[in-house]
């Protein structure tokens, strides 16, 4: 044997043999396993029925609507792989979607609302705002749990931008109003500031006159152990006189 010649084992000849044509080989395989994967799981997972659950606002047609123009809705696993990896975004009141499959052919979605802290009308429609006082929404109609604001005049209103105020300290009554009518469930339907700037709040058949922002959150607080009491009667109750020691609210029948 000559003394430049090697000798090779079997084992380093099999390594020799595995060049990159191999390797491109295996790639190639694994590539064409996973596209065809992926080929019969769009095939079985077709959405066939979308059921809407936990609206309480919007529709069920809303929902999906919003759904068909924010991502593909035409496979279950792909609408439920997209929403787990980035929450979709449906409408301005729905805080999140959580998807769920059904089967191979049907969808499941559990609709979350945000609440509207409350309304104004606008042009004729209705602009709802949310806790932070973004208008997010303008609808024709008007939603009966929502407290509608009168009395404030507004020359525009964007979609997205906070409502504006030139009293600040108003909207941010209106804001804590509207977050107490919901934290305590007050029958209120309407929130009037007159020409004095007050607060008349309508229920029923009764107007409560708040006079001013001072002790706020007492006064919306006492309200909820007076307004069932009053529940059929008509008339004004005015916290004129209310004070934290003094925790009085004075009822004129109406004539």
């Amino acid at each position: 044997m000559d003394k430049n010649e090697k000798i090779i084992t079997i084992n380093q000849a099999k390594k020799q043999q595995k060049g990159p044509g191999n390797k491109k080989k295996i790639i190639g395989c694994i590539a064409g396993l996973l596209f065809l994967l992926c080929i019969i799981l769009f095939a079985v997972f077709q959405t066939k029925k979308i059921v809407i659950k936990g609206n309480s606002h919007y529709t069920e047609g809303e929902i999906a609507a919003a759904l068909k123009d924010n991502t593909y809705t035409g496979n279950g696993l792909i609408l439920f792989l997209r929403n787990k990896i980035a929450p979709v975004k449906t409408l301005p009141f729905v805080d999140s979607v959580t998807i769920t499959l059904k089967g191979t052919d049907q969808v499941t979605v559990q609709v979350n609302e945000k609440k509207r802290a409350g309304c104004l009308n606008y042009n004729g429609k209705y602009v709802y705002f949310d806790k932070e006082g973004y208008a997010l929404e303008i609808y024709e109609k008007h939603y009966d749990d929502v407290p509608l604001v009168t009395g404030l005049n507004y020359k525009k209103i964007a979609l997205g931008e906070k409502i504006p105020e030139k009293k600040t300290a108003v909207f941010e009554q209106i804001l804590k109003i509207t977050m107490a009518i919901d934290k305590y469930d007050l029958p209120v339907s309407q929130i009037h500031f007159n020409a004095e700037g007050k607060a008349l709040l309508i229920s029923g058949d009764l107007t409560i006159n708040l006079w001013n922002s001072r002790e706020l959150d007492l006064k919306l607080t006492e309200l909820t152990g007076i307004l069932p009491k009053m529940k059929g009667k008509k008339g004004t109750i005015s916290m004129k006189y209310f004070t934290k020691d003094n925790p009085v609210a004075i009822f004129k029948k109406k004539k």
